[in-house]
């Protein structure tokens, strides 16, 4: 993801886009796999899963690769704003249905993960 970030990164910087990527946030070591987990399980296994690798930026996007329920990038936008970071969204490379779900109105993204966390 780190090297998508950076493309993505690259391409707005000639749009006067100031943009820069920090990873600021790492996976506790024994957090476990997310696969087969419904949104209930998701959110309890990464609540606490996430920690901050020194200080995060006044402002931020979260960039992930795959959004089932949404309970990774809720864990980070609640880590960053905990540190006082502005979370201003998400941006994922695909949108998947959880383990007995079926998509959205909004193209299978998750309802937690359609508006900017508060």
């Amino acid at each position: 993801m780190a090297d998508l970030a950076r493309r993505w990164a690259r391409s707005l910087r000639p749009r006067g886009v100031r943009v820069r990527v920090d990873p600021v946030l790492a996976l506790r070591a024994g957090a476990g796999d997310q696969v087969g987990r419904g949104a209930a399980e998701r959110a309890t296994a990464r609540r606490g899963a996430l920690l901050l690798r020194g200080r995060p930026p006044a402002r931020c996007l979260l960039v992930d690769d795959v959004v089932t329920t949404g309970s990774t990038l809720a864990e980070a936008a609640r880590v960053l704003s905990g540190a006082g970071a502005g979370v201003l969204g998400g941006v994922v490379v695909l949108a998947a249905p959880a383990p007995g779900t079926r998509p959205s109105a909004a193209g299978g993204l998750p309802a937690a993960c359609r508006s900017a966390p508060s």
